[in-house]
């Protein structure tokens, strides 16, 4: 399956230089490690394919953040985190919380 991005820095992708702002599909782990190394972001859900359910558009935002933001994240929503939870197990105990990515954590 592939993600819908937007370029945040210069991508090389595919053989050409992707500028920041331009809008391409990536599959997903290509697309998770843009994500996580700052140089892409997930593209607005409505310009998305509608194949895509929103807790997978969710998972894929929230595990492109480090662990000390998604501890953060749950700790401004009430989320109960053990102190052996990984990166993984976080995201899930967030999107089972029902907490959305939130840019300003």
């Amino acid at each position: 399956m592939a993600i819908v991005l937007e370029a945040i820095t210069h991508v090389w992708f595919a053989g050409r230089m992707i500028p920041p702002g331009q809008v391409f599909s990536a599959d997903d782990a290509f697309g998770k490690k843009l994500i996580q190394g700052g140089s892409a972001k997930v593209r607005e859900a409505a310009a998305q394919e509608a194949s895509v359910s929103p807790d997978e558009e969710e998972r894929v935002k929230l595990e492109g953040l480090t662990v000390p933001l998604l501890k953060a994240l749950a700790k401004k929503n009430d989320v109960n985190l053990s102190a052996d939870d990984k990166k993984d197990d976080i995201v899930e105990k967030l999107i089972e919380s029902g907490v959305k990515f939130d840019e300003d954590i």
